[in-house]
């Protein structure tokens, strides 16, 4: 069996690279062949390119242009949005042309689309007969604020088309139309090994955010409301661990002569473990998450989330109640109250439950496995 691999990414600290490169792991371990067609900008990704020479899989990079926009507000902005879908048609085309080569010269069994914000994988593996996976990692619409080109009916109209799509929630699965659909599957991220999980008591005395520094994270709100909890908790640090890019520096010029709210820049998933796995609780504010990985990655290393309720977020803590969700920052404060009042037996044992079934939900054997099913059902219905 041979997969294609169809993604957009244009750096390796995107969560939707990293549980690629967890999938094609797991599948090259089980003897599948692999091939990626990426876009252009991971070409610099020096992470990415050594990925793929230590597994020996062929990259292609391609002009890869997304099928999102700017949500239009107003008249004039409904009528450039109209002229962007006309424009995009040519760029569109040229892309699918590039990613039919590909296919041509690779010829592999299945064409994975992995986010839903690419629609080309979709088109060439119904002119090349080749079964279609579409893996919707995203809202696009709640989480990023952008339109889905053409429409979003349209898009559901593909999806329901496609031979298979992996929702990553069962939120995500409602929120296309496809609850009812049997080609749609809610298959988890695996973050991490059922034998990795840990716990680590007493916990150290700071609150934890684990995601890079942008608006629709909401860390700046975050900020506002620890200063005023800090305020009657000292002893409580806030610790922001993510990627500062130029464009969101502004967040940390404003605050780093805070004491204690510290930026530490990207860490690697090591650093990461270290840092949830003493965390009094990690902080989850999204504007709209699809799937959460930190709050996953969270309760996998024995961390308490505390969580906006909305999206993947408040999917995961409802199913492992890993933590506490919140509609409004007098909730937030409260949640923040609740976890550093909690007794370390209450704690201890909260985790362990939760631990339990995230084993089962975000593993990373049941992630591989969940998906290597998929694959092959529809070879075998394709062959029947």
């Amino acid at each position: 069996m041979k997969v294609l691999y169809y993604i957009h990414n244009s750096s390796h600290v995107e969560g939707s690279y990293i549980s690629l490169i967890t999938m094609v792991e797991y599948m090259k371990h089980k003897g599948i062949e692999v091939a990626i067609a990426a876009n252009r900008d991971l070409m610099s990704s020096v992470a990415f390119h050594d990925f793929c020479q230590s597994y020996k899989i062929p990259i292609y990079y391609l002009q890869i242009y997304l099928s999102v926009n700017k949500k239009p507000v107003g008249l004039q902005g409904n009528l450039l949005y109209i002229i962007w879908v006309l424009l995009a048609l040519r760029h569109k085309w040229k892309c699918a042309v590039a990613l039919n080569r590909v296919v041509k010269k690779e010829r592999p069994d299945i064409i994975h689309t992995n986010t839903g914000v690419l629609h080309e994988g979709f088109w060439v593996a119904k002119i090349n007969a080749i079964p279609h996976v579409w893996h919707l990692r995203e809202y696009q619409d709640l989480d990023f604020c952008r339109s889905i080109y053409p429409t979003k009916r349209f898009f559901e109209m593909l999806l329901k088309r496609s031979e298979s799509v992996i929702a990553l929630t069962c939120d995500i699965r409602r929120h296309f139309d496809l609850s009812e659909s049997c080609i749609a599957h809610v298959v988890y991220n695996g973050v991490c090994f059922r034998d990795d999980l840990q716990l680590i008591m007493p916990k150290k005395k700071y609150f934890l955010i684990a995601s890079r520094i942008s608006e629709e994270k909401g860390i700046s709100e975050i900020i506002y409301e620890f200063i005023k909890f800090h305020k009657n908790n000292k002893k409580y640090d806030l610790l922001i661990a993510g990627e500062i890019s130029e464009l969101n520096k502004s967040i940390v010029d404003k605050f780093k002569d805070t004491e204690y709210i510290k930026f530490l820049g990207w860490k690697n998933k090591k650093e990461l473990r270290t840092l949830m796995s003493n965390a009094t609780a990690l902080i989850v504010n999204s504007r709209y998450e699809g799937f959460g990985r930190m709050t996953a990655e969270a309760i996998c290393n024995g961390c308490l989330v505390i969580g906006k309720n909305c999206g993947g977020t408040k999917e995961i803590i409802e199913k492992t109640n890993g933590g506490w969700g919140y509609n409004d920052y007098d909730e937030f404060y409260g949640c923040m109250e609740n976890v550093i009042n909690i007794d370390e037996h209450s704690y201890n044992e909260k985790v362990l439950k939760s631990q339990h079934i995230a084993k089962s939900l975000f593993s990373i054997e049941s992630y591989g496995d969940a998906v290597l099913n998929i694959y092959r059902k529809l070879l075998k219905s394709d062959r029947d």
